[in-house]
């Protein structure tokens, strides 16, 4: 069965119902005022998986040491391997959108921040291994 070879991980099923509910909460903010800043940020989290943020409270932005950005919001919850840290649970301020926070760094300071959706997050802590499709020999 091609559908479930190319399936039959869990974390597919995950990311696909990650996407889902993000969708859904993203057109149920839509619904409620689709011209606020908050429902655009909310599509924008949806549709592309992530958004850009140009700072955390008044504390962490772009530029901030990393010994800062843990003093201020601690260990992170997971690092990946490039050495980005990834913050659960973190909501935009003044709106109802939350994601995953991720913190890039170069030479010590931050050079990105980004708030990530739920099925980015999955994408990234878990990468789809390659589905090989044998032959069998005849």
């Amino acid at each position: 069965m091609y559908w479930r070879t190319q399936f039959k991980s869990m974390k597919t099923i995950l990311l696909v119902s990650s996407f889902v509910a993000a969708l859904a909460a993203s057109a149920s903010l839509a619904q409620a005022n689709p011209s606020s800043p908050e429902a655009a940020a909310a599509q924008a989290l949806a549709v592309n998986g992530q958004i850009a943020v140009a700072n955390v409270g008044d504390s962490v932005q772009v530029g901030s040491y990393r010994i800062w950005v843990s003093s201020c919001l601690g260990r992170p919850d997971h690092v990946l391997p490039d050495g980005t840290w990834l913050y659960n649970d973190r909501q935009m301020e003044n709106t109802a959108v939350s994601g995953t926070l991720a913190i890039s760094f170069e030479h010590g300071q931050v050079s990105t921040m980004s708030l990530l959706s739920a099925a980015t997050v999955v994408a990234l802590l878990h990468p789809a291994k390659p589905v090989l499709n044998l032959v069998a020999a005849r």
